[in-house]
């Protein structure tokens, strides 16, 4: 019997959930094959293999890693097929594991995951729909994190409960010396020259790469 929750959820939740056989979620947060991140509605990886199944959809094998080492970015390739074996559709793209998006020790089973998720949702038109995989959840996730650290939100970077005073153009300037940069700004962020503020591992990597990627160079004063 669906609850209250269910009954509420959106059209093409409960249509994908009918198709495919996957389990309505009783919360945003921890259904067994869909979940809510920052308002949209992502399908686990458990959900993409149901639809697999459903769908005969089969991969080639992944192509090589397009990112530099230790990072990986594979290409994946995948085709929905009819009962015959006849190719209906292929979609393709890719799958990232690095440092900065992931916890698992296994980056290259992780990249294959991700790229296979994406190409699944793909062929049957999920994102057209509004439903995204697990992957997009994790860039979102990144993206609220960088902003915390930009608007000062951050409790990791706080120091006795003041408000850490960040100036927006340190962190979009362009700056090659980015972990220069990312010592200045934790003894910004802490104002004691003494005892600088230590940002967190991932907080660093994501500074470095905004400052890195722009054009033009100016250093944090």
């Amino acid at each position: 019997m669906s609850s209250e929750y269910q009954n509420k959820l959106p059209k093409v939740v409960k249509e994908m959930s009918k198709k495919y056989g996957l389990e309505l979620p009783e919360n945003d947060y921890d259904g067994l094959d869909f979940w809510k991140c920052h308002g949209n509605w992502i399908l686990k990886h458990n959900g993409c293999e149901k639809i697999a199944m459903k769908e005969n959809i089969t991969f080639d094998e992944p192509k090589c890693n397009f990112d530099v080492a230790p990072n990986i970015a594979l290409m994946i390739t995948g085709h929905k097929k009819d009962e015959d074996g006849n190719i209906l559709k292929t979609e393709w793209s890719f799958g990232e594991a690095c440092g900065r998006n992931t916890k698992m020790p296994y980056w290259w089973a992780m990249a294959e995951k991700r790229g296979k998720d994406r190409v699944i949702l793909k062929l049957i038109n999920a994102y057209e729909q509004g439903v995204y995989s697990s992957s997009e959840a994790d860039e979102w996730n990144e993206l609220a994190k960088l902003k915390e650290i930009k608007t000062g939100s951050n409790s990791k970077i706080k120091k006795e409960n003041k408000t850490p005073k960040i100036n927006l153009k340190d962190l979009e300037v362009g700056n090659p010396k980015a972990l220069e940069n990312v010592a200045k700004l934790e003894t910004k962020i802490n104002g004691d020259k003494e005892k600088p503020a230590k940002l967190e591992k991932w907080e660093e990597d994501i500074i470095c790469e905004q400052l890195s990627n722009q054009p033009d160079y100016a250093d944090i004063k």
